[in-house]
């Protein structure tokens, strides 16, 4: 609602919307702006839904009313009057309408895609096919005996999906979830969708095309290959499912199509990319050009949060079953300096800092009032570009319509909000959570299960490692942050935690048990977990043969005892190494001394022995989770340690009871040998 209008119906005290008001703002939260503003104007004006959002504001000599519709405008919210003060509010029908909006943007685009798929595989389509499927036969190695199995690949279901494409209606096609799927069928099963029923002529065409991959490409013996050559003819009552999915809001939707037994098993599998036209570009002329100049903070974030050629890390493993030690390149990137205001973007705002230099000095080159929400989604782009070796203003300015950031000027005022504010909103980062996460992690880096959990309840859904809060994390955790990078791990850390909060002292959670208390939660789990597997070509050359990625997720049948989460507690003494340069580690007595025992000449292309700037004992609690996705597991190890850091000690130093372990170690070291080619370039001063 325009402010104008509520002005008309108060009846009392109305705030001088006329006041010409100066502020200048680094991206802060829309609630610290209306409270300067209100200061300013003498009345009360809040924010609710909208206010932890930072916007950035620069403005001179701005009519109080016009900045106060422009932050409606930038978070997609309207002004409600409460008693005697004005709320920002965004309400449920905006959010839904921002969804819709996306979601019919996607399918409009998606739409002559889907009208330009060919009716059948092409005769050119079949002989690449062919010829694909005899290259996957030929890889992986083996002795030409040992069994093997290839999942994916080319497949005459490739007809099944075209068909199937052009009968889903493009909206649904366009709404294939985030890191999670979808799926049809053509027998549905509990949490699936009907599939359209395939015509007589269709299915002829599909088996005829199976027929022809049967006799063109020899398989082995040896070889399971379900793509299109499982034995002829099928069996009968097959079942037919679709799959759709995407990793991430702009990604391509993955198709995968699979043609199952009454057991499960997979008997064919094709998969597809629907491709989405790129948005559409509004050129227009950058308002400024030359080079950007940033504060030295900015820089140095910049630094450490565009490594060009991060440091290499590598894991040695020894002989001893599950150990292993990782070793890592200097990281010139992550001085201290540099990682102190990584923590302050954290702690303060992460776009108060180069993302804030660019548009305050944006307004002071083109003398324009700014107001701007940027969302988290372009974060690690626009740090991409303003990282680059020459960041210019003109190229920010043409790359912002692909980063899904609108700019336009609009009585003076430049303004810029998100493209879509339902991506924004499914993206944003919840920087309370990020903080704790952090400070729970301490100096050094280290967090806990406990730590881990929360943050992923709280976490936005997972993308890729150039998110904002994995861009930010990744300095401060070390690369160690690599279980917020997999969606299936994330999940599995959301259910850990709601097992958490009602088992504490739990170490076995079991299916029946699962499905009673977490049900749909539960099912969710275990068929993101499984199902993916499908969207991908697996090339197995083990002795059995990996018989996963052959099944239909809907058909696993777990038993009421099965353990979903298994999880081995192992507590043990040891040490923090502070390596000068380098990562911290922490380190049990055997592998402190595999460590110390690592010789130089053993190493080419790098040097895993760095000076010890400081060893701290340590407790430590090694977790061992195995989460049951389908019929498998899915492992995830985190590295609990209580580090005592106001003790010190030296190797001269070490507890009795480690000495025999310590030695063991040192001994065993001297087999590992290792050669890398690479190293990392120093960022310049």
């Amino acid at each position: 609602m325009m402010l104008s209008v509520l002005l008309g119906l108060c009846a009392f005290q109305v705030p001088d919307l006329d006041k010409a008001l100066t502020l200048r703002q680094a991206a802060a939260p829309v609630s610290e702006v209306l409270a300067q503003v209100s200061k300013d104007v003498g009345f009360s004006f809040t924010a609710s839904e909208v206010r932890d959002w930072p916007i950035i504001v620069s403005v001179k000599s701005l009519r109080a009313g016009e900045l106060l519709e422009r932050i409606a405008e930038v978070t997609d919210a309207e002004w409600r009057k409460e008693r005697d003060r004005w709320v920002l509010t965004r309400t449920a029908v905006r959010v839904k309408r921002a969804a819709d909006l996306e979601n019919a943007d996607r399918a409009e685009r998606l739409k002559p895609v889907i009208d330009a798929l060919p009716a059948r595989m092409s005769p050119e389509d079949l002989l690449k096919a062919f010829a694909e499927a005899r290259r996957d036969l030929q890889s992986g190695g083996g002795d030409g005996n040992t069994s093997r199995m290839i999942t994916g690949g080319p497949s005459p279901a490739l007809d099944l999906i075209y068909w199937a494409l052009k009968r889903l209606p493009a909206k649904d096609l366009a709404a294939a979830p985030i890191n999670s799927f979808v799926s049809y069928s053509s027998v549905p099963r509990p949490g699936q969708l009907a599939l359209p029923p395939i015509p007589a002529e269709v299915w002829r065409r599909y088996l005829a095309t199976r027929s022809e991959f049967a006799k063109a490409v020899e398989v082995p013996g040896h070889v399971t290959m379900p793509a299109g050559m499982a034995k002829l003819p099928l069996p009968p009552n097959v079942r037919v499912s679709l799959m759709l999915s995407r990793p991430n809001a702009t990604a391509d939707i993955y198709v995968a199509l699979g043609v199952y037994d009454a057991e499960g098993l997979m008997l064919d599998l094709a998969r597809f990319h629907l491709t989405l036209p790129p948005v559409p570009i509004e050129s227009s002329e950058s308002l400024a050009s030359g080079p950007m100049v940033f504060s030295e903070e900015s820089t140095r974030l910049l630094r450490a949060l565009r490594r060009q050629n991060p440091p290499g890390k590598y894991n040695l493993p020894s002989t001893q079953p599950g150990e292993q030690i990782w070793i890592s390149d200097v990281d010139p990137w992550l001085a201290e300096e540099n990682l102190a205001v990584v923590r302050k973007a954290i702690e303060r705002e992460p776009t108060a800092f180069h993302i804030s230099d660019w548009l305050l000095s944006l307004s002071d080159k083109e003398r324009l009032n700014v107001i701007a929400y940027v969302p988290d989604h372009a974060f690690g782009s626009l740090t991409d570009v303003m990282g680059g070796a020459t960041p210019d203003h003109r190229l920010v300015w043409q790359s912002l319509p692909r980063f899904g950031i609108e700019a336009k000027i609009s009585e003076g005022s430049l303004v810029v909000k998100p493209k879509m504010f339902a991506r924004a909103d499914r993206y944003r980062v919840n920087r309370a959570a990020l903080r704790k996460f952090v400070a729970a992690a301490g100096p050094l880096g280290w967090p806990k299960l406990q730590d881990y959990m929360t943050y992923a309840m709280a976490a936005p859904p997972v993308t890729t490692s150039a998110s904002m809060d994995n861009l930010l994390l990744g300095p401060i955790l070390y690369r160690r942050n690599s279980e917020l990078t997999d969606p299936a791990r994330v999940m599995a850390l959301r259910l850990l935690s709601q097992w958490r909060a009602q088992s504490p002292t739990g170490e076995v959670l079991r299916h029946g048990e699962t499905v009673r208390r977490f049900g749909a939660v539960y099912e969710k789990f275990v068929r993101v977990s499984t199902a993916p597997q499908a969207s991908y070509r697996t090339i197995s050359s083990r002795r059995e043969p990996l018989r996963e990625e052959d099944l239909d997720p809907f058909a696993l049948v777990l038993g009421e005892d099965t353990p979903v989460i298994l999880e081995q507690i192992r507590h043990s003494e040891g040490a923090l190494l502070l390596i000068e340069s380098g990562a911290p580690q922490v380190l049990v007595p055997r592998t402190l001394g595999m460590y110390f025992g690592l010789k130089p000449e053993n190493f080419t292309g790098f040097q895993p022995v760095r000076a010890v700037k400081r060893l701290h004992p340590a407790a430590i609690v090694k977790r061992s989770i195995t989460f049951r996705a389908g019929r498998s597991g899915q492992l995830l190890e985190i590295l609990d340690a209580d580090i005592r850091t106001s003790e010190t000690i030296n190797i001269n130093q070490l507890p009795a009871d480690w000495q025999e372990a310590f030695e063991e170690g040192k001994q065993h070291a001297s087999n590992i040998q290792a050669t890398q080619n690479t190293r990392a370039t120093p960022p310049p001063e």
